[in-house]
Order: structure tokens, then sequence, then C-alpha cells
């Protein structure tokens, strides 16, 4: 537990770091573009973790669509 802690929060800093290295370099309309595409870069390569956004996302797009199949065939009876 606490080497994991240690371990991510070591690379959450160094992602913090590096992001504001980056975004001192980029002119303004280009560090926020840079800053998402970090972002949504790191949510992808964290994606086969059980606790990751991806699989959230996924598993509520899951659910929405269950419930709208389980509303129309209770519409068409």
């Amino acid at each position: 537990m606490i080497k994991n802690f240690l371990f991510y929060g070591s690379f959450f800093f160094i992602g913090l770091f590096f992001i504001d290295t980056i975004l001192e370099l980029a002119s303004h309309p280009y560090d926020f573009l840079i800053a998402i595409g970090m972002f949504l870069g790191f949510v992808y390569l964290y994606r086969d973790n059980k606790e990751s956004l991806f699989l959230t996302f996924k598993d509520t797009h899951q659910s929405n669509l269950d419930d709208i199949e389980q509303q129309e065939k209770e519409e068409t009876n």
C-alpha cells in the first residue's frame, strides 16, 4: 500500500513538473491543447486498470444503453 502510494505519487509529481515545463515553452492557444492531449494520453495508457476513468465511462455508457433497451421493451408492452 505504501509502496504504491509512493510509486504513483512520485510519478504524479514528475508529471506535474513535465507538464509545467512543456506549458512554459508553448504559447497560449497551444498550451491548453497540449495539456488536454497529455491528459487523454494518460487516461488511455491507464485504461486497463480496473479503477480507471476509461472503464468507469465505459461501464456508465453500457449501463445507459441497458436502461434505454429496457425502457424500449417496457414501451412496446
